[in-house]
Parts: C-alpha cells; structure tokens; sequence
C-alpha cells in the first residue's frame, strides 16, 4: 500500500474546507486515494467526513515499518512542494 498526505487542495475553494476539529491533513497508508480519505476520516473521532473533498497526494510507494496513520492539528505546509490550501502562503 502507499503513503498519502491528505490536504485541502491548493484552490480558494480549499480554504471553505476548514473544519472545527482542526483536522486539516493526515499521513495515511491505503491502497488507493478514496481510501485513503476514508482512513483518515476514520481517525478523527466525533466527526462526520472532516476530510471530505480534500486532495490525497501519493509521496511514497510504501509506509515505512514504523508508520502509524495520523492526523494534523492545522496544515501540513510545503511538504513536497504542497502547500496550504486557499492561502496565498
């Protein structure tokens, strides 16, 4: 399976996709980009699909043996030259 970075896309319409939950970008490892979201959805409790209609980026072939699927508390900025959705930074 593959290593995916998910992230609001790179748009003005990313920006709408801020959640409360703080939940802007995951890691996780998955076999494809849909369910790649679905994990990560799957990690942020007491929400309903906070990252829904975000961007799953492929930046590994595999995880590395001590990878465990998380999630970030805001952005995950300039990671291989992916930056924060809506923003101009």
């Amino acid at each position: 399976m593959a290593l995916y970075l998910i992230h609001r896309p790179a748009t003005p319409a990313g920006k709408a996709l801020r959640n409360a939950h703080g939940a802007h970008s995951a890691l996780v490892d998955a076999a494809s980009p849909a369910a790649a979201i679905t994990a990560a959805n799957a990690l942020v409790r007491g929400a309903n699909g906070p990252f829904d209609g975000f961007t799953a980026t492929e930046v590994a072939a595999t995880a590395g043996g001590a990878h465990v699927d998380t999630y970030f508390d805001g952005d995950a900025v300039n990671l291989r030259g992916i930056t924060r959705g809506g923003n101009a930074a």
